[in-house]
């Protein structure tokens, strides 16, 4: 598995510096400056072949990449108009930028592909299970956000993101208005029902028996209400046994089941079941200005992270 991450890692890392060197080699073409080099890589070369002018070339260290112009330096320049430092500014400049150019809009690509494929995941359940914030409690439902009806967490919290918000819950069949402040969202949990969306093939609950839209009710005598008192429970199970009541049309069962180690956290006990997905596909104007955000993101985050 370790491998596998180092090789997916090393096939990541070579798109993004093919796009970028890319960015380079397409602007360098525009404007007529001769490449004599594109190249994946560093090092030794790997493979490599000629097409025109340019050389293309897959080399050892897949750590980065490079697009070699003529007369890209002053030692080499000698004043021929397809050599890059005889082009005005203007077009070296553009040369020099296409590449993080290129990598920002492959990464909004990436994100508006994945938003509009996978869609995004909006908990519908009204219903608080945890909150550290005092005036709102454990059960408490939430009616409205600024004065319109609740329509999931994924829209409480972007509209939290950004300001104040107005809420009227539901508590004990009174209603209340109250004001959640910025980022406060993240303050509170929504409920999760424990409800198996998917088991996975040979894990210890499949071969138990357990199956999608079974409802867990008790593991070794704690009482679950919430997805998230499954996985501390599991949490702390690693490679023991452990006894599981779940419900399944109506019907309670209980089932004996020893807990895997996870792969990577060993103490982390696992036993191969996940929660519901509530798959919510935004519409175009809402998944381009998810992926814009979410490219403005990164790259400041990428910038911050390059300067310290």
């Amino acid at each position: 598995m370790f491998l596998t991450t180092i090789l997916l890692a090393l096939f990541i890392i070579g798109i993004l510096i093919f796009v970028h060197e890319l960015g380079h080699f397409l602007f360098a073409k525009l404007f007529k400056v001769k490449v004599e080099t594109f190249s994946i890589g560093f090092g030794p070369v790997i493979k490599s072949f000629k097409k025109g002018e340019t050389t293309y070339a897959i080399s050892l260290l897949p750590i980065g990449g490079y697009v070699k112009m003529a007369g890209d330096e002053p030692n080499s320049y000698q004043g021929y108009p397809y050599e890059f430092l005889s082009k005005p500014n203007y077009q070296k400049i553009l040369i020099v930028l296409a590449g993080p150019l290129f990598n920002i809009i492959f990464g909004f690509l990436i994100f508006y592909t994945y938003f509009q494929v996978f869609g995004i995941n909006n908990i519908k359940n009204p219903i608080i299970y945890k909150s550290e914030i005092p005036e709102i409690q454990k059960g408490d439902i939430i009616l409205e956000v600024n004065g319109k009806p609740f329509n999931g967490w994924f829209f409480l919290q972007r509209e939290n993101e950004k300001k104040d918000i107005q809420l009227k819950i539901l508590r004990n069949n009174d209603t209340i208005n109250l004001t959640l402040k910025k980022n406060n969202v993240f303050k509170l949990s929504p409920k999760i029902e424990p409800i198996i969306d998917n088991v996975i093939k040979d894990y210890p609950a499949y071969q138990a028996g357990l199956r999608k839209g079974d409802k867990i009710i008790e593991i070794d005598g704690e009482k679950i209400e919430d997805w998230s008192e499954i996985s501390n429970v599991l949490s702390k199970k690693a490679n023991k046994e452990i006894k599981l009541k779940y419900e399944r049309n109506g019907k309670i069962y209980e089932v004996q089941i020893k807990v895997k180690s996870d792969f990577v956290e060993k103490k982390q006990g696992r036993i191969g079941i996940s929660k519901k997905f509530e798959k919510f596909i935004p519409n175009p104007i809402l998944v381009f200005n998810l992926a814009f955000e979410k490219t403005l993101e990164s790259s400041l985050l990428i910038f911050k992270t390059l300067i310290g």
